[in-house]
């Protein structure tokens, strides 16, 4: 296991490298009131020494969806030596789901795609979402239809 210590180095300036954690989940009986109490103190500790806002990048072009930090302490947290190293170069980026970069990256303002680039951006991703959903029910029906067939000529 390679440790944090020893962050990988890219072979290109442009290459995006990506840090994808685990999760940490805590449950309780909710009837237990010093339980949950518990829990509760620890995700606390947790968070002070954790970042939790954090800036949704687009894939292709590296551009901030929005100059708006996105905060959830339930879906998401880094430690500060994380933090370090995804503010330590450009193309360094957190990935859940999507690229995500600390709120304290000082994103240049030609970095962050305008209010109508961004309503573009989303009719694109929802068009593309789209046309995949087609042609992944037109390969569920090709498959069926060829299932079916075979076990007519059976």
């Amino acid at each position: 296991m390679k440790r944090f210590d020893d962050p990988p180095e890219p072979p290109s300036e442009d290459v995006t490298i990506t840090l994808e954690g685990g999760y940490l989940e805590m449950r309780w009986n909710r009837y237990d009131d010093e339980a949950e109490a518990f829990a509760k103190t620890v995700f606390r500790t947790l968070f002070k020494t954790a970042i939790d806002r954090f800036i949704t990048v687009e894939r292709k072009s590296r551009r901030a969806l929005s100059a708006r930090p996105w905060r959830n302490r339930r879906y998401g947290g880094a430690g500060r030596r994380a933090e370090a190293w995804a503010l330590a170069r450009r193309h360094n980026y957190f990935f859940a789901g999507r690229l995500k970069k600390p709120a304290s990256y000082p994103f240049a303002p030609h970095e962050i795609f305008s209010p109508a680039e961004l309503a573009k951006w989303r009719a694109d991703e929802k068009t593309a979402f789209a046309a995949h959903l087609d042609w992944v029910k037109q390969q569920s029906r090709a498959a069926f239809e060829q299932a079916e067939s075979r076990r007519r000529d059976e």
